[in-house]
């Protein structure tokens, strides 16, 4: 295979572009100042943690091509992929004046300069949905009481508790696990308006939702309401605190995601140390680190968001977060230097 680029989505061997040398590669140089102090053997240095951008140099041939249509190509703003590092893709601008050398007549040489910003990116772009799998939030329980499997209605108990309006999906298997519950345990399914459905008093095994299900209400003994775990599914599997997650960082820098939280109302969200709060959220709200915006579609939602923008630390991160919250989806921009 012959060496090519590609640029904005575009490969060079397309252009009938032949590339003679690839750029090298290179760790961008950091942004270290060196500070003499009179007096004092040696220097000091003051790092603020940020990189410089590199210039990557492509020396190519044009055999028999369109130089207007390859000059109206290669400029402004966009992605460049080198297939010497294929799975990765640089923030570049073309800056520079192309001279194109002739050699022969239908034959010339020139150098293309591509200014990059310092990280490279993979060139996989996914999302990865956060879900915490116990969807038992034990802070929000009402004491002393169960619902009723007939009504629904809140019947009172002096040793039991009841699970909120917990969100589900239609017609989908649940399973109960983290405690050996009793056969006469009750659960009710609701529609949207949280209305009554059906219910049953037999937790023992995986439970199917009905197709207009909404929510669940449960109950549980006031003593495991830390051990209690209601997950998607019809196997049980070890028990997790509620409402959280993780992703893993396999880039060989910090990345700046793009955080899209489908809930209502008001949510806490905490990414690793990052306590953000977002309210007036109807379906959806996004929160991007590397515009560092909030927006809801084209509407900005700034105003609803208090927190630093998130930032995701190299290997775990821990996702929390709190309120009505449906899912969590991030789309990392994984970054290397």
């Amino acid at each position: 295979m012959y060496p090519y680029f590609i640029w904005k989505s575009i490969s060079s061997l397309d252009k009938k572009i032949m590339v003679n040398k690839l750029p090298d590669f290179e760790r961008p140089p950091a942004n270290i100042e060196k500070i003499v102090i009179p007096g004092r053997d040696g220097f000091l240095t003051q790092d603020d943690g940020t990189y410089q951008g590199t210039v990557k140099t492509c020396e190519c041939s044009l055999d028999n091509g369109n130089i207007d249509d390859v000059c109206s190509w290669l400029t402004g703003c966009g992605d460049v992929i080198f297939s010497n590092e294929p799975d990765k893709k640089y923030k570049a601008t073309i800056i520079n004046k192309i001279p194109f050398s002739k050699i022969i007549p239908t034959f010339h040489s020139f150098i293309i300069q591509f200014d990059c910003q310092p990280y490279k990116y993979g060139t996989a772009i996914r999302s990865i949905d956060v879900i915490g799998k116990n969807m038992f939030d034990k802070s929000k329980v009402t004491d002393y009481c169960y619902p009723d499997v007939n009504t629904g209605v809140l019947v009172y108990h002096p040793t039991v508790s009841t699970s909120e309006f917990v969100p589900v999906l239609p017609s989908t298997q649940y399973i109960f696990s983290g405690v050996e519950l009793p056969d006469n345990t009750p659960y009710v399914w609701f529609d949207e308006n949280k209305a009554y459905i059906s219910g049953s008093g037999n937790m023992l095994s995986a439970v199917t939702s009905p197709s207009n299900a909404k929510y669940i209400r449960f109950a549980i003994s006031i003593p495991y309401l830390g051990l209690q775990q209601l997950e998607l599914g019809t196997v049980a599997t070890a028990y997790e605190p509620t409402h959280s997650g993780a992703i893993f960082n396999s880039g060989t820098a910090t990345s700046k995601p793009i955080v899209k939280v489908y809930g209502t109302g008001t949510i806490n969200l905490t990414i690793n140390s990052t306590a953000i709060t977002l309210t007036n959220v109807v379906d959806y709200v996004t929160i991007d680190s590397e515009l560092m915006d909030c927006y809801k579609g084209t509407v900005l939602k700034n105003n609803d968001m208090s927190g630093d923008f998130p930032i995701l630390a190299v290997g775990t991160n821990t996702i929390n977060w709190s309120g009505t919250v449906t899912s969590v989806e991030i789309t990392p921009n994984w970054r290397h230097l």
